[in-house]
């Protein structure tokens, strides 16, 4: 069921017709909407909770008369709101669940939540919402796919505390159809420019060592401070340490030869909160122990305020909002200060809840969410599949993609993420222990040794390495592959060089046995003579070409890259370094060693 939801959605990715390094594409609606009323022209075909749900007559989204649904004030960590009527969907299809959604003041928090029938003991909860700006109709959305059991789902919508409780957010043009698809095209994303660290508008990042500049995928771990030998993850095939909070940390990183992440969190909701002069002065303590070039982003885990926490006497709701702005206002001005008004690196902020990432649009560089061993993206704890997918294609949504890993980081999860646009990731977590045993009663949390895809790490993160010029590639291409196999998931790229193309198949058999698929190739704008193996690129071909299409056998749990040759093609890849006006690091902060 799984497999056949993230084979359509990853196919889905590079299904437009573009051309090469074009716009970014629109994903759009293409199924019928399922929704009773959708337009919302009357209450019928909604529950509407008393005292938190009205129907409103006089807003609506198109001047056509038809009013919309109002939720009021929240009074309550969860308020009622809207529940729609039943509807009959069937297991193991992949659905779109969105509504235009418009507030009255800024910023405030809904929920989009789903409810499964035969009734599971608790909705699945689709994801927390915000916009980008009060009085503006925004399109919000959501993939689901029903479990084996499921016949129908009821879709709510409901207020939730903070930042804002107050004014009324409306609701309108709902709508839940097969398929995945956005009514608006996604927002064009940033670049960031520091002197340390910079990325491009697709996230492909580069690091600055000893004044030049090299491209770097975070191939990152959320690294135990118990264990005393770090050095151990430099040999699993790890680059970077995640979640450096610490001078200690940082420097214990670099002595094992890694890159870090500087984590904000105690500063955002634990032990230094709102302790921004002791955040700014970390900021100038890394300079000065002569570890900047270690640090290459900051880190903010966003579960933090995944729900506001009304027993904490010591936060407000507004804290939601403020306290993380204030993080990245104190970096921004702490960095300049020191760095001839420039910025030395970005802020990585993992979504959790990704629909909240429009919330803190322009305090944050890079997007984040969670990402599920292959078999979807998770977007959090309390969110749904399809966390990359919505967080690159939601309007509003203009930071570039990383991704976090949970559970296994095994080579099916690490190459469907790449498939789906992330640019790096970080896997949580290392669990040594006091110990060494690990966490006791938590699944999973052992030392990463003991996990069964541990001893292949190295040779994944070589075909990474090796694979550096693709993964930096667009994740769309002016062409696409097709696949009747379910356990197959399927990327494509396209280089191009002197006018010259060649297109590459990303493909990960997710199921344990061995599949022999065809897959067939649609707008490509040359004929292949043959198919070949990325990894050996003047050895034999492992396939042929033949009607558009080719027939491969993949082994369970496998991944492969395979080279549709052009025989006029630019040749091998190379991953380029982008030109900049600020070609060194000495341009701005004086980098001490």
């Amino acid at each position: 069921m799984r497999a056949t939801y993230h084979l359509f959605l990853l196919v889905f990715l590079s299904a437009s017709f573009l051309a090469v390094g074009g716009p970014r594409p629109h994903m759009r609606r293409t199924g019928e909407n399922l929704f009773v009323n959708p337009a919302v022209a009357g209450p019928d075909g909604w529950k509407l909770s008393s005292g938190t749900a009205s129907y409103d007559r006089l807003v609506s989204r198109t001047p056509d008369g038809s009013g919309s649904i109002r939720l009021d004030a929240a009074k309550q960590k969860w308020s009622q709101g809207t529940v729609s009527a039943r509807i009959p969907v069937v297991p193991g299809k992949t659905y779109t669940f969105g509504a235009y959604t418009k507030s009255s003041v800024w910023p405030c928090l809904w929920h989009m939540r789903i409810k499964s029938y035969p009734e599971n003991p608790s909705p699945w909860t689709a994801g927390r919402e915000c916009g980008t700006a009060a009085n503006k109709w925004e399109e919000s959305a959501n993939v689901y796919v029903p479990g084996s059991d499921v016949t129908h789902v009821e879709l709510l919508i409901c207020r939730t505390i903070g930042p804002r409780n107050d004014g009324s957010i409306w609701l309108d043009d709902f709508f839940f159809c097969e398929g995945v698809g956005f009514d608006r095209p996604p927002s064009p994303k940033r670049r960031f420019d520091g002197t340390i660290t910079r990325f491009d508008e697709l996230g492909n990042i580069e690091i600055c060592e000893g004044g030049e500049w090299k491209p770097f995928f975070p191939f990152s771990i959320c690294a135990d401070g118990h264990r005393a030998d770090w050095t151990a993850y430099a040999g699993a095939g790890f680059n970077c340490s995640s979640r450096a909070s610490s001078i200690d940390g940082i420097r214990k990183a670099r002595e094992a030869g890694l890159k870090c992440f500087f984590d904000i969190g105690p500063w955002v909701g634990a032990w230094h909160q709102k302790d921004y002069s002791l955040l700014a002065q970390r900021i100038r303590d890394i300079h000065e122990a002569g570890l900047s070039e270690t640090v290459i982003m900051y880190y903010w885990d966003n579960e933090t305020y995944q729900t506001y926490n009304m027993r904490d006497r010591k936060a407000s709701p507004w804290d939601i909002y403020a306290t993380p702005k204030t993080c990245a206002e104190t970096i921004d001005r702490a960095e300049r200060s020191m760095n001839r008004g420039r910025r030395l690196r970005p802020l990585y902020q993992l979504a959790g809840n990704y629909g909240m990432a429009r919330m803190y649009r322009g305090y944050y560089d890079m997007a984040a969410c969670y990402t599920g061993a292959g078999l979807g993206n998770t977007g959090g704890a309390a969110g749904g599949p399809a966390g990359l997918l919505v967080l690159d294609n939601i309007e509003g949504q203009d930071a570039p993609l990383f991704a976090q890993v949970n559970g296994r980081v095994d080579r099916i999860n690490i190459y469907s993420l790449i498939i789906g646009g992330a640019k790096g990731f970080s896997f949580w977590k290392d669990w040594v222990g006091k110990d060494g045993k690990g966490a006791g009663g938590v699944a999973g949390a052992k030392p990463i040794e003991l996990h069964s895809w541990y001893s292949e790490l190295p040779a994944v993160r070589r075909e990474v390495d090796d694979l550096l010029p693709i993964i930096r590639l667009p994740h769309w291409t002016s062409w696409r592959v097709l696949c009747k196999t379910d356990r197959i998931v399927l990327g494509t790229r396209e280089y191009e060089h002197n006018n010259r193309r060649e297109g590459y198949v990303i493909a990960c058999n997710t199921s344990r046995s061995a599949a022999t698929a065809a897959f067939s190739v649609e707008g490509l704008s040359y004929s292949p003579v043959a198919v070949k193996d990325y990894f050996d690129w003047d050895g034999p071909a492992v396939a042929s070409f033949s009607d558009s299409s080719f027939t491969v056998t993949l082994d369970g749990k496998r991944t492969a890259v395979y080279r549709l040759v052009n025989p006029d093609g630019p040749g091998k890849p190379e991953a380029r370094v982008r030109e900049s006006g600020y070609a060194r690091a000495g341009r701005g902060l004086r980098v001490k060693r």
